[in-house]
């Protein structure tokens, strides 16, 4: 592929906090393609990150992910999608907490991090949309 045309990256792995390492490796594919300035990647990187642990974390044994990455001209998009639990869609409005609680930080750090943060929950599969825009 040449640098700067779309990039798109698909990976599936086990819902295990242990798969993080291949969500890095995804987006290091995604990174070798695609000229995306380091702010952006930085924070693309993070709210992807985030999202990736809750559903590693959340989603429960035996259930599978998979990740669609995709780079573009001005955008970077990460798509999740598992067959674990149901997500309580009240968690994409929850507030940072305060500094001493131990969690509940990882949505509001994706969210802030992230230009359009979404879930939905459709025939019995959790569905997270991450997209992050740049300028050329």
């Amino acid at each position: 592929m040449a640098r700067g045309d779309p990039v798109r990256h698909v990976v599936t792995f086990a819902a295990d906090p242990a798969s993080l390492d291949a969500v890095h490796e995804a987006l290091d594919v995604v990174w070798r393609g695609a000229p995306v300035p380091d702010r952006d990647r930085h924070l693309f990187a993070t709210a992807v990150g985030e999202i990736a642990a809750n559903v590693l974390t959340h989603a429960g044994a035996g259930a599978r992910v998979e990740l669609v990455l995709e780079a573009d001209g001005g955008s970077l998009r990460a798509t999740f999608v598992d067959d674990g639990r149901a997500v309580d869609a009240a968690v994409l409005e929850a507030p940072m907490p305060d500094d001493d609680a131990t969690s509940g930080r990882g949505i509001p750090m994706a969210r802030a991090a992230s230009d359009e943060l979404r879930y939905e929950r459709l025939d019995g599969r959790n569905r997270w949309l991450v997209v992050r825009r740049f300028g050329p």
